[in-house]
């Protein structure tokens, strides 16, 4: 209070003046409330951006730390998927290649002999190389023979033309049609008739004896074979031909046997699958399997019952061709056949 009256003793005025600052705060109040708001939001933003982008870049670094993580972890399990498969399709190569030369061993030992087919096919090449021989000989005497008879049928035919126009043929004081004054040689025409005979018949036919005419001999065909060698042809054993020897259904009955030893000597009721290891299903072979199937179990194409010509199944056996069978084999008579 003291305090207060010295103020007031000093400054007469000071009571107006504080009614003037209060009128001036009463008057600017709202203004400044405005401006205090400005001022209180603009800083409340600024803090809350600067926690914000606080909590931003906590997150980026926990984001960073854990997609490190889940990317190392997801890396790690494609490495061993792809180390897996690498080693497995190194073992299904192995497996083809062991499959593949015990397979073919096996064919090559039981189903299908090589070196009776080698022989049976080196047989058949020199038959095939004499039969062809002997038929372009065959081909060579009838062309002759054709080129023969041509040839005496045209003779023929000029000779019986030189018979019916032989009252054409030149004298000695007139020239005749082929012989033209004209021409510096006559035609060959006119050569044929001079030299064609006419038959000469007998004024007084004598009577002719009736003898009993025998059948011209015809000239021997040879060269023949010896007696021994044709005894020995005649009784010689049987010796039937690889494709007599072979069932049709040999084919069939080996690989019949084939399945019965694999099937018997498997480990377990799974072909192919490796006993050491169950988890992973059986993959078929590659050379094998196609799209549309796998060979030898599946059909590559459909089945229509109803169109077929027969029940039986088709087997693929070449015809045979019994004139190969029977070259040098069998003795026959005359000069027209093959020994």
């Amino acid at each position: 209070m003291a305090a207060f009256l010295q103020i007031q003793q000093r400054n007469t005025n000071f009571i107006a003046d504080v009614f003037q600052c209060h009128r001036d705060a009463e008057v600017h109040r709202e203004e400044e409330h405005f401006a205090a708001i400005r001022i209180q939001s603009w800083f409340r933003g600024l803090r809350t951006r600067s926690y914000l982008r606080h909590l931003d870049n906590c997150a980026v670094v926990v984001q960073r730390i854990w997609r490190g993580f889940s990317g190392r972890r997801i890396y790690r399990k494609k490495l061993n998927e792809s180390v897996e498969k690498m080693l497995l399709d190194y073992y299904s190569r192995m497996a083809i290649r062991i499959q593949k030369r015990w397979r073919g061993f096996f064919s090559r030992k039981y189903v299908h002999n090589f070196y009776a087919r080698k022989r049976y096919l080196e047989q058949v090449e020199r038959k095939n190389a004499v039969i062809r021989e002997r038929l372009e000989e065959y081909n060579t005497q009838s062309k002759q023979e054709i080129a023969k008879h041509l040839q005496e049928l045209r003779d023929r035919k000029i000779e019986e033309e030189a018979k019916k126009t032989h009252f054409l043929l030149s004298t000695s004081q007139i020239p005749g049609v082929y012989n033209s004054p004209y021409r510096i040689y006559p035609h060959e025409m006119e050569f044929y008739m001079k030299t064609t005979k006419f038959p000469v018949e007998p004024h007084s036919p004598k009577k002719e004896k009736k003898t009993l005419e025998l059948p011209p001999i015809k000239k021997v065909q040879g060269p023949f074979k010896t007696q021994d060698e044709v005894v020995r042809q005649k009784h010689k054993p049987l010796r039937p031909t690889l494709r007599a020897e072979t069932d049709f259904t040999s084919v069939e009955q080996a690989r019949e046997q084939m399945r019965l030893n694999e099937w018997r000597q498997r480990v377990h009721d799974d072909m192919f699958k490796p006993f050491s290891q169950f988890r992973y299903p059986y993959q078929r072979l590659l050379h094998s399997a196609t799209e549309y199937g796998h060979l030898g179990t599946d059909y590559l194409r459909t089945v229509e019952p109803e169109k077929h010509v027969s029940e039986k199944d088709f087997k693929r056996v070449n015809s045979p061709v019994p004139i190969f069978d029977k070259f040098g084999e069998t003795y026959t008579k005359g000069a027209g056949a093959i020994c």
